[in-house]
């Protein structure tokens, strides 16, 4: 799985800008649209609980629980859509420097996760706990 997924990111980069897509080849104004994605792991992350209970009966007394894990990784995707208006360039004298002004609406989607992992819970008798966080 993840020998697929080193795979599929270094075809998405073969696929990336080179400095002929991004030369300038007008300098009219006007509309521009664009699609970009892109994907990655999630960080896992540290989970502690801690509480207890009170055992019924005769005992009538409080256990104490602590329980402790960490998640693992998931891989997420990023996939987002622009669409502005370039206008007209401004050029600074005699300067081979330039500005073109544009106005820009981005929107982003970023794939969701559940990270899961499982707590040993302490006192050892009472088990493990797996843990799924939205």
């Amino acid at each position: 799985m993840k020998s697929r997924l080193i795979s599929l990111l270094a075809l998405i980069c073969s696929l990336g800008a080179s400095p002929c897509f991004a030369s300038d080849t007008t300098s009219e104004p006007g509309v521009y649209i664009g699609v970009f994605g892109g994907a990655g792991t999630a960080s896992s992350m540290s989970a502690r609980q801690e509480g207890g209970f009170y055992l019924p009966g005769p005992l009538n007394t409080r256990v104490g629980v602590d329980a402790q894990g960490k998640t693992g990784g998931e891989p997420v995707g990023v996939l987002g859509l622009q669409a502005g208006y370039e206008g007209k360039r401004q050029t600074f004298g005699p300067s081979e420097w330039s500005l073109k002004p544009a106005a820009e609406l981005e929107g982003l989607y970023i794939g969701q996760q559940s990270p899961v992992g499982d707590m040993p819970i302490n006192p050892g008798v009472l088990g493990t706990q797996y843990v799924t966080l939205p």
